[in-house]
């Protein structure tokens, strides 16, 4: 018995570290610098050298609306990808990955923006204006992830959401 409370103590983390992720599409907080970053000398610098790109531009707030709004999409297709296939962990696993595609490009902008500490501001408070939608997708992905978190198929499906 304490067996399966672990287990399922386990999972509950999981599903947790979940919705983290996926609260956090559009609120990643990047910590700031410690030391500054010396500047190169121009002089010294190689014209091939491809610097790291800064944080993309913020959105105005018309177009974050629309992203958050998605993100809410997002969260309850994966909910019900997980749900509708929690007797068939491997019909979830697909489910999942088709998920992840469908909504790659909402994926790829919300990791774009990640360390934008407008959008991080934006993100919070539409998040918690939200918490209701989160909450429900969030519970409807308890039971499939119950049954099927140790799957591998599962497994490897959420960690390429946790790698996009």
């Amino acid at each position: 018995m304490a067996a399966v409370e672990a287990a399922c103590d386990r999972l509950a983390m999981r599903i947790f570290a979940v919705a983290l992720l996926i609260a956090a599409l559009g609120c990643s907080k990047s910590k700031p610098a410690t030391t500054p970053t010396p500047t190169p000398d121009p002089a010294v610098t190689s014209p091939t050298t491809d610097p790291a790109a800064p944080p993309s531009a913020t959105p105005s707030d018309a177009e974050l609306d629309v992203m958050f709004n998605e993100t809410l999409t997002f969260m309850d297709a994966l909910a019900t990808a997980i749900d509708s296939n929690k007797s068939d962990c491997a019909a979830m696993a697909k489910a999942i990955d088709g998920v992840l595609d469908s909504h790659r490009p909402l994926l790829t902008k919300a990791k774009s923006l990640e360390g934008n500490q407008e959008v991080d501001a934006k993100a919070d408070a539409f998040m918690e204006a939200h918490k209701e939608e989160v909450g429900a997708s969030t519970g409807r992905m308890m039971g499939g992830m119950q049954a099927c978190g140790q799957d591998p198929a599962v497994q490897a499906s959420m960690q390429r959401f946790d790698t996009m």
